[in-house]
């Protein structure tokens, strides 16, 4: 059972596992579950509408902590969307927003559509779900990882910076955009073509939705926990599945 792995990134896991020597044959990666009914589409957020907050929601959870993330959003949105009126950027993060990231919103003209939300986790279900779009500007391992998850549960597709990690979830033009680095040109470009086509946005949020109910569920996860069990029970009993060289192999030997 030793190629068994879990995590919410698959193919960080699959290669950690492989770089310990087991065989690829034997390795299998089970992804984190995810409530599908605390994550699902068509909740409502009471958050939203005390801040009388209407219209397409571009979501970004960020930590105010790392230097130029929210940042990088706020520009974004400010050469996009921010001008039209129809759309809000709001920011979920923990503790009050730093003084000098609401100057800018308003510095740049968009004060009336930025907003700035303390959540509690258990409030983060209902922002996801009521939002249109769901940003991911800089990953932070698993923690990025489950947010995404916990949108495509919601039905709602991704904005996400492209690493191995959120490769792992998101494929390109199927749950969202993935974008090339921190640059501001690139975000701008996604935010504008992901703002720009509601029927590609339907089309993401199916399958997003449809990718959580076959993946994250916990029944799904549970089977495929078993499963994964059973071959990797059955195929630590035959040595020409581990790798030549590995440790597992010279540990038969």
């Amino acid at each position: 059972t030793k190629g068994l792995g879990g995590g919410a990134d698959p193919r960080v896991g699959r290669e950690a596992a492989l770089r310990r020597g087991f065989s690829p044959d034997v390795v299998r990666i089970v992804p984190h579950g995810v409530d599908l009914e605390q994550y699902r589409p068509g909740l409502t957020c009471e958050q939203l509408a005390q801040h009388r907050i209407r219209g397409r929601i571009l979501t970004c959870r960020t930590s105010y902590t790392e230097p130029g993330e929210a940042e990088l959003v706020l520009d974004s949105f400010t050469r996009t969307i921010g001008q039209r009126g129809d759309w809000s950027l709001v920011f979920a993060g923990v503790g009050a927003a730093p003084a000098p990231l609401r100057a800018s919103a308003q510095r740049l003209g968009v004060g009336a559509y930025v907003h700035f939300l303390d959540l509690a986790e258990a409030s983060f279900a209902q922002l996801i779900s009521s939002s249109t779009l769901f940003a991911i500007p800089r990953e932070r391992g698993s923690a990025s990882l489950l947010d995404l998850a916990r949108a495509f549960a919601c039905g709602v597709p991704a904005l996400a910076v492209d690493s191995v990690r959120t490769r792992s979830l998101l494929a390109h033009d199927e749950h969202g955009l993935l974008v090339s680095g921190s640059g501001l040109e690139a975000w701008t470009e996604a935010l504008r073509r992901g703002a720009s086509s509601p029927e590609a946005r339907k089309r993401w949020g199916r399958a997003a939705r449809r990718l959580a109910e076959e993946t994250f569920s916990w029944s799904a996860v549970a089977t495929n926990f078993e499963t994964s069990l059973r071959v990797a029970t059955t195929n630590a009993a035959d040595p020409a599945r581990v790798a030549p060289g590995s440790a597992a192999h010279a540990a038969r030997g």
